[in-house]
């Protein structure tokens, strides 16, 4: 899974439900490649739900940084 910063937008995370003020594009494209009979879609989530799918190792490259 890639997970891409998206902006400082006021969203309902998709996993967690919760509010947040930092938005994250998680894409599902190599899962989907993967296992072409489940419907996999992509979610927009928080950066606490980021930070936990990306692991502390990756999660300083992918902290607020504008995809351009």
């Amino acid at each position: 899974m890639s997970i891409k910063y998206i902006g400082k937008r006021n969203i309902s995370c998709d996993m967690c439900q919760a509010t947040g003020k930092h938005a994250y594009l998680e894409d599902n494209k190599w899962m989907k490649g993967l296992f072409p009979e489940v419907e996999f879609s992509d979610m927009i989530i928080c950066e606490k739900c980021a930070k936990r799918e990306a692991s502390n190792k990756h999660w300083k490259d992918i902290k607020r940084m504008e995809v351009r």
